[in-house]
């Protein structure tokens, strides 16, 4: 029985970390569905040019800023790498961007018209501050070369 409930006792912490993971797993996901979901209410676009759209912003921030820079920046935006894949298998990035040319270009590829491309990265600049705070909208301009 005594080692029953030392068991107990020692397994009782895993239980609540685990529990603490999923439910940090599960904001993480609302917080990434919540990104989509308002890039597609504020612009008035599909789930998957809003996806497509983030990781074409993504993969020139993976681009122009540091290694360091990049993964404090994809840390801040759950599913990054979702993102990203989604914007290479919609056909939007097959290559560098280079720059915001290159960037619009991408946007352009998911079928967005150009007064959408125009208000893409200010409206994802605005959600990045509202989710990630004024180190998200730094590190989202340093990645634009700004």
């Amino acid at each position: 029985m005594r080692r029953f409930v030392l068991l107990s006792l020692l397994l009782l912490p895993l239980g609540a970390f685990a529990q603490s993971a999923d439910l940090l797993d599960s904001a993480n996901k609302a917080m990434a569905g919540g990104l989509t979901g308002s890039m597609q209410d504020r612009l008035d676009i599909s789930k998957d040019q809003a996806e497509g759209g983030i990781g074409s912003v993504l993969s020139l921030a993976q681009e122009n800023l540091s290694a360091g820079d990049f993964s404090k920046f994809s840390g801040m935006i759950p599913g990054a790498s979702d993102y990203m894949g989604a914007a290479k298998s919609l056909g939007a990035v097959s290559g560098p961007l280079k720059d915001v040319a290159g960037l619009n270009g991408a946007l352009g590829k998911l079928g967005m018209g150009p007064d959408v491309v125009s208000k893409f990265v200010p409206t994802l600049s605005d959600l990045l501050g509202q989710f990630g705070g004024a180190d998200a909208t730094k590190l989202l301009q340093m990645a634009l070369g700004g």
